[in-house]
């Protein structure tokens, strides 16, 4: 581990602490979240899919700083919404992604 690698660490500590605190409990489907290597040689910083087995995942690029993976969190959590209603493209950025990126803000960035 290199010296900024280990330096991020607590980051991503922190934000596997939050999706535990914050969004398993207002979840309603599996979900598993990914702080993976294998991220970092993408051309994104983050991504949300459903496995053959139906579970819902949501990898993203580890050693981020705090603030900018929350928000990635929920964008893919917003995104997660759309995969679960069986839209055709989940990937659009349009008023059900905001709704939903809007309802999971809130939840994610409420304080306790």
């Amino acid at each position: 581990m290199t010296d900024l690698r280990a330096a991020l660490a607590p980051d991503d500590a922190h934000l596997r602490k939050l999706w535990r605190s914050r969004v398993l409990p207002e979840l309603r489907v599996p979900c598993s979240l990914h702080l993976s290597s294998r991220m970092v040689g993408q051309q994104r910083w983050a991504c949300a899919w459903q496995d053959a087995r139906g579970r819902f995942h949501i990898a993203m690029h580890p050693g981020l700083p705090y603030e900018f993976a929350v928000d990635l969190m929920i964008h893919e959590l917003a995104h997660l919404d759309g995969i679960m209603a069986g839209a055709l493209h989940h990937d659009d950025h349009g008023p059900i992604w905001g709704a939903s990126y809007s309802h999971w803000y809130q939840i994610v960035m409420r304080t306790a």
